[in-house]
């Protein structure tokens, strides 16, 4: 065999080196130019996490734990305001179990580390477990790269087009921000399991061999066991096939050939999706509970235009290729009279799209960018394959010189967002505009201190709650402020429906990291509302002092029979509070 058939036949099996290359770049990105993140098990994060801890080290999976636990980064109780409901009487965890099945490798790992040691804290939250949670992350994103390489490999996509399109998935993208400063958030591992399923459907289309139908099975599983609402993939089933008469013989296989199979698969599915259902029956008794509550999917108020065009959140504004690979794959799909792939993606893309637009908070909280659509990257990046593919050549450089400016875009809003320059939760077109592309100092913090007027006529409610109040006077981590009765500001917010709860305060602080969080909850404890503002982000060493204010914004039909909670959450500042007022405001 000659030296170049022998380095041919290795380059397949070195072929995960691109993956490794992708990720040693993103990891030296992410260290040397952005910030360090100590704690990554945050927010929602939190909540898909607590399932390990719960169960490994405290065995109560009802998280009666988190009543007294304080650790070195979480007072328990006040943070899991909002992750555990109760219901038939217990404690449950409103998210999902499958983020934390992922994870569960990683978190052995850490956990043994730590009981044989005495560096790190056994307690399920320290430094060790974070940094493993960092390498879940990681590593989910690694394999989602891999089998989007196998993916467009099965559509004889060349290597060098591979890796170009790989990078710009991460770098592109909102994925950065959700594999490293939010890694314990679901959308690495839905990014995962969601290509894996593709390609092994893919796989199945081209040889109907029956183990790609159990591993599609098995990923199906934890797809849903991660986000239910993802099972949406299988409306992107048919577009995964040739042609309608391609997919119609497979149906038709399934029914007739392989039934058996079928009904392993399926079998296999459910058994996995079975995991929620034991962990809720352990729970509360119930092997079917709402763990959401009134937090739901709104499917006659969809918001489609909001969700992929606005300023806010919209999917297309924070990851433009995405938007330019739809066109792409389009354009060529209709050139060749493939009204087949072109109708079926876009049908599938339009019912997903409409489902994840209805749900109650279409914004999906503080975030970047649309973080529901990272799950479902590699589709996009599938349909845009022809483009690729196709003669001349010069068609595939003009289209991805269009594409290759929107890396940058991608890592300059990630950095943007993770320095406050971004705003997490009230983007607009003019705050977009006035930040585009700026990183320096003067830009942090500008949207999270700016003071709203409001009249008279507004303001139905006011109240002085700190007065010179110093840091010390504080412990690290959730500080009560004030409690407010729901039941006597309701009658007052009278024929209002949102409500404006505005923070003004004369503060002075050195780094604004420290959050002002409001929680609204019923008589029961059930969390109704729940969102923290940072104070200000002032990069460098000048102290900052001056007057501002952070808006929250709710509906006033959150108020009956219940309280609403003000928290002062302190990080490492020196934040100094020289006043304080609550006001509540009606808006139309």
């Amino acid at each position: 065999m000659t030296l170049k058939n022998r380095i041919r036949g290795l380059l397949p099996r070195l072929s995960f080196l691109q993956e490794g290359f992708i990720l040693l770049l993103f990891i030296l990105l992410v260290t040397q130019c952005f910030e360090p993140r100590k704690v990554v098990v945050v927010a929602d994060g939190k909540g898909y996490y607590d399932y390990l801890p719960a169960a490994f080290i405290y065995h109560d999976l009802n998280f009666s734990y988190t009543d007294s636990l304080v650790t070195e980064f979480y007072d328990h109780h006040a943070y899991n305001q909002g992750i555990n409901p109760e219901v038939n009487g217990r404690k449950i965890n409103k998210y999902f179990i499958g983020t934390a099945v992922a994870q569960v490798p990683f978190f052995l790992t850490a956990h043994g580390i730590a009981v044989a040691g005495i560096k790190y804290s056994a307690d399920g939250y320290s430094f060790i477990y974070q940094q493993f949670v960092k390498l879940a992350a990681l590593l989910y994103l690694f394999m989602g790269l891999v089998f989007l390489r196998k993916l467009l490999q099965l559509k004889g996509m060349p290597s060098g087009w591979i890796l170009l399109l790989q990078g710009l998935v991460v770098f592109g993208s909102s994925l950065m921000q959700y594999a490293y400063a939010d890694a314990s958030f679901s959308h690495v591992y839905s990014f995962f399991f969601i290509t894996f399923f593709v390609y092994c459907i893919s796989r199945y289309s081209i040889k109907e061999r029956n183990k790609y139908l159990y591993l599609a099975a098995l990923s199906f599983g934890m797809i849903v066991l991660i986000r239910p609402a993802n099972g949406l993939i299988l409306a992107f089933v048919p577009f995964l096939f040739d042609d309608a008469g391609h997919f119609a013989r497979a149906v038709r296989g399934i029914f007739t050939k392989r039934l058996k199979a079928a009904i392993i698969a399926l079998a296999l599915a459910l058994l996995v999706i079975a995991i929620q259902l034991l962990v809720w029956y352990l729970q509360t008794g119930l092997l079917y509970v709402k763990p959401y509550q009134d937090e739901t999917f709104i499917l006659s108020q969809p918001n489609v235009l909001k969700f992929l065009f606005s300023y806010q959140k919209g999917f297309f504004v924070y990851a433009p290729a995405f938007f330019l690979m739809a066109l792409g794959g389009t354009w060529v799909y209709l050139k060749e009279h493939n009204y087949w792939k072109a109708g079926s993606f876009h049908l599938a893309l339009a019912l997903l799209v409409y489902v994840l637009s209805s749900w109650h908070n279409w914004s999906y909280g503080a975030s970047f960018g649309s973080r529901v659509m990272v799950d479902y990257y590699s589709l996009f990046v599938l349909f845009a394959s022809p483009v690729f593919l196709s003669k001349p050549l010069a068609w595939r450089w003009l289209f991805f010189l269009m594409l290759l400016p929107l890396s940058y875009l991608g890592i300059v809003q990630t950095w943007q967002y993770q320095n406050y320059i971004l705003d997490d939760a009230s983007m607009s077109r003019e705050k977009y505009w006035s930040v585009f592309l700026k990183t320096y100092p003067k830009y942090m913090g500008l949207f999270y201190m700016q003071k709203v007027e409001l009249s008279e006529e507004q303001i139905f409610f006011e109240k002085n709650i700190l007065l010179n109040v110093q840091s010390d006077a504080f412990q690290v981590g959730y500080n009560l402020l004030d409690s407010l009765d729901g039941n006597q500001l309701k009658p007052l917010a009278e024929e209002t429906e949102t409500i404006i709860l505005q923070v003004i305060m004369d503060v002075c602080f050195q780094e604004g990291i420290d959050e002002i969080l409001v929680s609204v909850d019923d008589a029961l404890g059930n969390n109704r509302y729940w969102n923290s503002v940072h104070l200000f982000k002032v990069s460098g060493k000048e102290r900052f002092c001056g007057k501002g204010s952070l808006q929250f914004s709710m509906t006033a039909n959150l108020f009956e029979n219940a309280t609403i909670k003000l928290f002062y959450i302190k990080q490492e500042g020196d934040t100094e509070f020289k006043e304080m007022t609550v006001q509540l405001a009606g808006v139309d």
